[in-house]
């Protein structure tokens, strides 16, 4: 993985000049939160004993 650090200016003008990119880009964050949700409860679960 490779995190980098845009100004707020930069993403902002990305976001303006890419809208089908950048919806497509927060979609794909938004199933990550979402399987990364589940794997935590599943997790949990497993830790107290549920599984």
């Amino acid at each position: 993985m490779l995190l980098m650090r845009i100004p707020r200016d930069e993403f902002t003008r990305f976001v303006a000049m890419n809208a089908d990119n950048s919806v497509g880009i927060m979609r794909n964050m938004a199933k990550m939160i979402n399987i990364l949700k589940v794997n935590i409860d599943l997790l949990r679960g497993e830790l107290a004993g549920e599984g």
